[in-house]
């Protein structure tokens, strides 16, 4: 009787602890154990914890997968996952049921909860031009309503990456711009690749390729630097693939898989587009197709990339034998995204 008793009274002090004590967790990506403990302060650059034990751990925005925040609403975990495996409508669906559940006072979780809608929003809009206008709408009010969130500079950077899918390459130039003065030296590479992405769009090849050179040359200090200057190296063979030097192309993009972290899944799934690409230009049809194919069977969560290795798969099939797959691909493509501008390519019979 009296054990039971004890551990009633165990039981009892275990919770009070907890209540007494936020347990917040920032996810990293230096650091396989999250920082636990309280936020005590946020900023546009880092989130400090404060752990029951220990001295106060300040994170740096770029380092920074995800914040579990204490008390948050139990669909906003479920969000993250399915979000995470390219779910796109059940993540959305998700993200708002956590903030109408949401009756706490925490204002920093309400605007993550803001954040993520838009975020979700953005990826939206780049796979499907009709959802443009909604996105930006919601990036530009979290951009005006959260100037000191460490999800500000993230914020621009979809921001940008809309309006740069819109074409309107001023305003995309204008939000990389404000991005660049980040006091962090990964946002800064993350806007000169994204400049550097502008100016191919603006057919101005020599000088994103002198500006993605620049960015892959950089030192890499922290993983999302590493992935930058992968990033730049795609930047790099697009630039030698139009100039016509495929060979090198096919080099850089080598280098690329090799080396970029197979969890990585967007710089992976581009690096085989692109190495597609450079195959078909080369003749190489099979191997094309074995590259497109890549995206599609183990990356086909990069919403805004898949598309594009579906409708190639689609052309490209049935010249080595298999219509049936050429038809399914269509078919995928068509159905999953309707109103995406590869799909649209296709139907043109481009």
């Amino acid at each position: 009787m009296k054990t039971g008793i004890w551990r009633i009274l165990l039981i009892l002090l275990a919770v009070s602890a907890q209540s007494v004590y936020a347990i917040d967790a920032v996810y990293r990506k230096s650091n396989a154990t999250p920082a636990q403990g309280t936020i005590t302060e946020i900023s546009k650059t880092s989130i400090t914890v404060k752990p029951r034990v220990g001295q106060t751990v300040k994170v740096p925005i770029s380092d920074i997968i995800r914040v579990r925040w204490d008390g948050e609403p139990a669909a906003l975990n479920l969000a993250r996952t399915h979000e995470k495996n390219g779910y796109l409508d059940k993540c959305l669906a998700g993200y708002e049921k956590a903030k109408s559940d949401y009756k706490g006072t925490n204002k920093n979780l309400k605007i993550d909860l803001d954040f993520l809608i838009a975020r979700v929003q953005a990826r939206f809009a780049l796979v499907d031009p009709t959802r443009q206008e909604a996105a930006l709408q919601a990036l530009e009010t979290f951009r005006k309503g959260n100037p000191t969130s460490f999800r500000f500079y993230e914020a621009l950077n979809y921001l940008g990456q809309v309006y740069l899918a819109k074409q309107d390459l001023q305003q995309a130039k204008t939000v990389f711009a404000e991005m660049r003065s980040a006091p962090l030296k990964a946002y800064q590479m993350t806007a000169d690749v994204a400049t550097a992405r502008v100016l191919l769009a603006e057919k101005d090849l020599a000088g994103a390729q002198k500006l993605f050179a620049q960015v892959a040359a950089e030192q890499a200090q922290e993983p999302t630097e590493q992935s930058l200057k992968h990033e730049a190296m795609l930047g790099k063979a697009t630039c030698e693939q139009r100039a016509g030097n495929v060979d090198a192309a096919i080099t850089t993009l080598d280098t690329v898989i090799k080396n970029a972290s197979p969890q990585d899944s967007r710089i992976q799934a581009e690096a085989y587009l692109r190495q597609g690409d450079c195959l078909q230009a080369a003749k190489k049809i099979k191997p094309a197709v074995l590259a497109y194919l890549h995206v599609d069977v183990l990356f086909s969560n990069e919403k805004s990339l898949h598309p594009e290795a579906l409708y190639h798969l689609a052309r490209l099939w049935g010249s080595v034998g298999h219509p049936e797959r050429a038809a399914d691909a269509q078919n995928r493509l068509s159905e999953g995204y309707p109103n995406n501008p590869w799909t649209k390519k296709f139907a043109a019979g481009e």
